[in-house]
Formats: C-alpha cells, sequence, structure tokens
C-alpha cells in the first residue's frame, strides 16, 4: 500500500485533534481515508507547536472518553446472562463479565498513567501522593462507576471554572445518588 503523502494543514490537525478527542488513537485516525500515517502525525507534533497544543487538550478530553467508556462497560448488563445448558433458564456469562472488568481494569490503568492528577492511584478517594503506598482497596462495580463520575465531575467544574462558564452536572451523577 502507497504511504499517504498528505501536506500539514490547520484543517486537517483540528480534525485530527476532534477525532482524537472523541476517543480514538493515533493509529485508528490514521488507518481512516483522507488522514496522515501515524508516523506523519507523530512528526507534526513536533514540528508544529499548534498541532502540539491542539493534541494536548484533545488528549485531555481522550483521557474523559476513557472514563466514560469504562462507566458504558459496567453499565451494560446485556450480555450478562446466557441460556442455561439445561433449558431451566438463564445462567450468568462469567466470560463476558471477566472480559468487562478485563477492559474496565485497562482503561483504568491508561487514566492512571495519562492523567494521574485526576485519576491516580489514592486521587478518587481524595488522598495525596507521597507517602507509602496504599494496600489495594477492592471496590464494587458501583463503587468505581461513583468514584468516576465524581472525576468527571470534578474535570467538567475545572473546566467551567477555566472558561468562565458553570459546570454541567447530570442529575443522576450527583455524588450520594445511586446508580440505577
Amino acid at each position: 500500500m502507497a504511504a499517504k503523502e498528505i501536506a500539514y494543514s490547520t484543517e486537517i490537525a483540528a480534525k485530527i485533534a476532534d477525532y482524537h478527542a472523541d476517543g480514538k488513537s493515533v493509529t485508528a485516525i490514521s488507518k481512516m481515508p483522507g488522514m496522515p500515517e501515524r508516523r506523519v502525525i507523530l512528526q507534526w507534533l513536533a514540528e508544529y507547536d499548534e498541532f502540539a497544543e491542539m493534541m494536548r487538550q484533545a488528549k485531555a478530553a481522550y483521557v474523559d472518553a476513557l472514563a466514560e467508556e469504562c462507566l458504558e462497560i459496567a453499565n451494560n448488563s446485556t450480555e450478562d446472562m446466557k441460556p442455561d445448558p439445561d433449558g431451566l433458564g438463564f445462567v450468568v456469562d462469567r466470560t463476558t463479565q471477566q472480559r468487562d472488568k478485563l477492559k474496565i481494569d485497562t482503561r483504568m490503568k491508561l487514566l492512571e498513567k495519562w492523567a494521574p492528577d485526576r485519576y491516580g492511584k489514592g486521587k478518587a478517594a481524595g488522598k495525596g501522593g507521597g507517602g507509602p503506598a496504599a494496600a489495594p482497596v477492592k471496590l464494587t462495580d458501583n463503587e468505581l462507576a461513583r468514584r468516576i463520575i465524581f472525576g468527571l465531575e470534578q474535570a467538567q467544574a475545572r473546566a467551567g471554572e477555566a472558561s468562565g462558564e458553570s459546570a454541567i452536572v447530570r442529575p443522576s451523577a450527583r455524588r450520594g445518588g445511586g446508580l440505577a
């Protein structure tokens, strides 16, 4: 396959940043029609300060998109049950549950790495860093989802304060409110 020779433009750079902010990886973007190869995108990051800033902002939104995906995965129970092999109803599909747990754990590890100030270990519980590592805490899915929502609310509030707008808080995501 021939290399995609695409010249840098603000329009293409903005499209790449928008796709990234929506949760698409640079690799996935580079495979889309009309987009440059991954190596070209990375080269542009080094060469164009304007593009690097757009992508920095997009990465922050991408991190939030990953956190939202964790909620979607945790709240999706459509494949949690499968027909009983004996035809007596339904049984829990442990394979699907384990796969969902792996998906959430992987995203959480990326969140901790990419945004340790917002999603790092101990941050959701309001602890600061610098001390000895705390013993891992086992969380229920609802508690994990509640903490992710809380982190998203805090990020929205900070973004609203920075832009002078008030933050938008979904009623179902308020602290203390349960998950349906």
